[in-house]
């Protein structure tokens, strides 16, 4: 008899452990921190990456980049016609020319005017001078006074220049060729001929 109530109370732990459905080595432990646990908030709305704005094309560079002053300059010519020099140059590319002054002839008066295309400028590396090719059509006409009348002469040709300005000056330094046909319209019938002007000169463009 006390054999069976020993083996009796060896035997309760075991009935009770096998009764209970939790497992001895579960402590509990875990239902504490999942209670603890929280939902992470979601993150803010972050606004949409905005585009990168595209390269805009660099305008083309104003006469202004190549000198200062205003667009209409004056100064003065030598060579075959030795006088006055009126530019407007409103565009780097583009220019009008008059010209007038005395030719290499007594008692006479000249005059040649055109239209310049100026080629792409060419700019040495560290200076502020700007180099401008240039070429365009180009009338001339000559007075020539005699005790007896007056010689007029008209021509046209082909005008071949180079001028030089300062990006810091309102100044342009000039040179050009311009070969001609020329021939006489009064008194009528004196022939038609060839002949080249040579003309350097410098203008200078007030205000801008």
């Amino acid at each position: 008899m006390r054999l069976l109530l020993f083996l009796l109370l060896l035997l309760s732990p075991t009935l009770a452990t096998a009764d209970d459905d939790t497992p001895p080595w579960d402590t509990g432990d875990d239902d504490e921190e999942g209670e603890g646990e929280k939902t992470p908030a979601p993150e803010e709305d972050k606004p949409a990456p905005q585009p990168e704005p595209e390269p805009q094309p660099e305008p083309a560079p104003l006469l202004g980049a190549y000198r200062t002053g205003g667009p209409v300059g004056l100064g003065f010519s030598a060579g075959t016609l030795n006088g006055f020099s009126l530019k407007i140059w409103p565009a780097r590319e583009h220019g009008i020319v008059f010209n007038l002054g005395s030719p290499l002839l007594l008692n006479a008066v000249g005059m040649n005017v055109g239209y310049r295309y100026h080629l792409p400028a060419i700019t040495p590396r560290g200076t502020t001078a700007s180099i401008h090719l240039s070429i365009g059509g180009a009338f001339r006409t000559r007075l020539v006074f005699y005790n007896n009348g007056t010689f007029v002469e008209i021509g046209g040709g082909l005008a071949i220049g180079a001028s030089v300005t300062l990006s810091d000056a309102p100044i342009e330094f000039w040179a050009e060729v311009i070969p001609a046909g020329v021939g006489g319209v009064n008194p009528a019938g004196v022939g038609v001929g060839f002949d080249v002007d040579g003309l350097v000169g410098v203008r200078f463009f007030p205000g801008g």
